[in-house]
Formats: structure tokens, C-alpha cells, sequence
């Protein structure tokens, strides 16, 4: 998934289930690296304008949002994010599933159409 600088990105997970039921998740950011490589991780946390974790409660045929505001400075490298998501249905077990972004640029044409 693409996150764009200079724009407020909305990033984070869907919940579904057949039955009326909470979750509760809990991000981290494990990696972030510019298109070099360099480590950019306390960068990265400095654009969450969230709290990273949170309870979302779920009705049957419904899909409710755990997410985060990421606000991108525009001058912000391009390069990678790898979120870890710690899910736990109530009364189960915790998950782990992993969000991965990519810090893009729009061209001139994208971001006017998009």
C-alpha cells in the first residue's frame, strides 16, 4: 500500500466477524528505511497522530476500522514501513499480521486524477 507525503494517510486493519464480537489491536512500527536503506524509524513515529492501539467492536456483516493517521511531511523520504499488528479477538488468542507501506511521490497526472 502507498502512503503519500504531504498528505494525511489513513492506514490500519479491517475486522469482520459472524458474530457480535471485540478486538482489540495494537500497532508498532518494526522497520522503517529510505530507498537507501537508512533506518528512518524515529522519523516514521513522529508522523502517527494516533494512539497506536485501540478496541474496535464488530456486528455480523459489518467491517469496522482499526486505524492510524499517519501525516507525512512532504519533504519526507521515499522508502518502507513494516507495521506490525497485534489482534485479539475477545476471548481467543492474540495474532500477529503485518501492514507493509511504501512512502511514494504521486507524478504530476496521479495526483491530479486520484
Amino acid at each position: 500500500m502507498a502512503v503519500i507525503p504531504g498528505k494525511n494517510n489513513l492506514v490500519g486493519c479491517g475486522f469482520k466477524s459472524t458474530t457480535p464480537t471485540t478486538f482489540t489491536y495494537k500497532y508498532e512500527i518494526e522497520y522503517a528505511a529510505d530507498s537507501a536503506g537508512k533506518d528512518i524509524k524515529s522519523q516514521v513515529q513522529s508522523w502517527i497522530r494516533d494512539t497506536m492501539t485501540g478496541t474496535v467492536s464488530v456486528t455480523p456483516g459489518m467491517t469496522s476500522m482499526g486505524r492510524i493517521l499517519m501525516a507525512i511531511p512532504s519533504d519526507a523520504p521515499e522508502g518502507s514501513i513494516k507495521i506490525k499488528a497485534t489482534i485479539t479477538k475477545q476471548g481467543g488468542s492474540p495474532r500477529t499480521e503485518y501492514l507493509y507501506l511504501d512512502i511514494k511521490r504521486l507524478g504530476l497526472v496521479q495526483g491530479t486524477v486520484c
